[in-house]
């Protein structure tokens, strides 16, 4: 209540926060300060391979004057085509290299102004001053731009189909699979799924171009282009635009047109937290042998159901039709069955007292059934102890107690004496309890004597009581 914040105070904390870590890299709690080098270049958007010169070199996060053969390290050069890991798109892989060793990048990142390569020394040696050549993979680079194109296209399609309401959350765009959390409160439905993919092929089949400009970040169309509200955007920022399509702040690599994507495909779609919608998609290739497998699934099952129809949806609504009455029927034969083995085990029923016990045992039973019977039993005898026994290829027991029997005698007492006779294990409370045992000669025979046993509680508990 009644805080004040001091909104200048606090943008300039926040800017000399920036500036200190601007110039350091921060990894395992170990703080490395980048020497007084220039700040690297990016050249990556139109360029895939270049010159340039090594300005810093780290192995086991120290700055060194050389690496060598099979060192892992960080490599800071002055101007590379190398896009560093940002707004969800991974960084570039290839490699660093000159007529006296190569050194093979594994990832690209951006600390403050500086482009880090991290990568392994594949053979010879790099020193610090040296002149080098680099060249990106190029072909991983492609597959990434053309998942980076499609998520903006998508973004599009989204708000187009489920609603303004939709922002982007989040992502991760590599040479495999695109990752796109997007706010939506209801799972999306088939036909949805269907119309967003739609959406976003019809604009790959246009094959429009893509263009890419700088402007100052004050003078753009906050309600025309779309951007990260939570992000701190520099002075000079870059926009993405497709025609008719998309308007986007990134700093991202992207096809030169549309139809480069070549075709795009939804795999998965997921609620990661309230509020908060995840889509798994594929581009090209992969989305390729994704439609290919399915069509070959889909000749398996006509194959299967014997259909030469190329409509599948009535033949299978057919046999899930036929499925269901099936089961149908199988469910009444089943009520039959338990209705006829419950009234079988009804006749075994032994009055003691004021009280009634069964003791049945039965040999390669369902135990689901159990529940059903003991049910059944309950209904036939008002005061009632079941003891119902399975033997297969395990010796299954349930104990069942009447609630007003249950001050005398307990269905886990009772469990407890036969696990112990038996080396069985089981649980439960004073009124149902249930276990299992090994399979045993010995143990069937213990577990026979135990109707006996049983009774004698009985009585002995009667005789008390009176």
């Amino acid at each position: 209540k009644n805080i004040k914040i001091d909104n200048e105070s606090l943008k300039q904390v926040i800017k000399n926060n920036k500036l200190s870590i601007k110039n350091k890299i921060v990894k395992n709690k170990k703080i490395i300060t980048i020497p007084k080098i220039k700040k690297t270049k990016f050249i990556g958007y139109n360029t895939f391979k270049s010159k340039s010169l090594i300005q810093a070199i780290y192995v086991n996060n120290l700055p060194k004057k050389k690496i060598t053969e099979k060192e892992v390290g960080k490599i800071i050069i002055q101007k590379t085509p190398f896009y560093a890991e940002s707004g969800g798109q991974v960084g570039d892989t290839g490699k660093i290299y000159s007529e006296n060793g190569i050194f093979k990048v594994f990832n690209t990142k951006k600390y403050g102004n500086f482009f880090v390569h991290k990568g392994k020394m594949k053979f010879g040696k790099i020193k610090k001053n040296d002149q080098i050549q680099t060249k990106i993979n190029l072909k991983r680079r492609k597959l990434i731009e053309r998942n980076h194109t499609s998520v903006h296209i998508l973004s599009s399609g989204l708000k187009k189909i489920l609603g303004e309401h939709v922002s982007q959350k989040g992502s991760l765009i590599n040479e495999k699979k695109i990752r796109f959390d997007f706010s939506h409160f209801k799972r999306l439905t088939s036909k949805q799924i269907y119309k967003i993919e739609k959406f976003v092929n019809k604009i790959i089949q246009k094959n429009i171009k893509v263009n890419s400009f700088l402007t100052d970040f004050n003078k753009i169309n906050k309600k025309k282009i779309s951007f990260l509200p939570n992000k701190i955007y520099k002075k000079k920022v870059r926009v993405i635009s497709i025609e008719k399509t998309s308007n986007e702040l990134c700093s991202g690599t992207h096809v030169k047109k549309t139809g480069n994507i070549i075709i795009f495909k939804i795999i998965n779609e997921r609620g990661i937290s309230f509020g908060t919608r995840r889509i798994k998609a594929i581009t090209y290739k992969k989305a390729f042998k994704k439609i290919l497998k399915q069509e070959k699934n889909i000749q398996k099952i006509k194959k299967i159901i014997k259909s030469k129809n190329s409509n599948l949806i009535n033949p299978i609504k057919k046999i899930i039709q036929e499925k269901n009455e099936l089961l149908q029927e199988k469910n009444e034969i089943t009520k039959k069955y338990i209705s006829l083995i419950s009234k079988k085990i009804s006749k075994k029923n032994i009055k003691i007292y004021n009280l009634n016990l069964i003791f049945q045992i039965l040999k390669n039973e369902h135990t689901k059934y159990f529940r059903y019977i003991i049910d059944f039993l309950q209904k036939k005898f008002s005061s009632i102890i079941i003891v119902l026994i399975n033997i297969s290829k395990k010796i299954y027991f349930i104990i069942k107690i009447s609630k007003n029997l249950s001050t005398n005698i307990q269905a886990n007492k009772i469990l407890q004496k036969i696990c112990k006779k038996i080396s069985g294990k089981g649980g439960g409370n004073k009124y149902i309890s249930e276990g299992v045992a090994k399979l045993s000669k010995k143990s069937v025979k213990d577990i026979k004597k135990f109707k006996k046993k049983i009774i004698s509680i009985i009585q002995k508990k009667n005789k008390k009581k009176l």
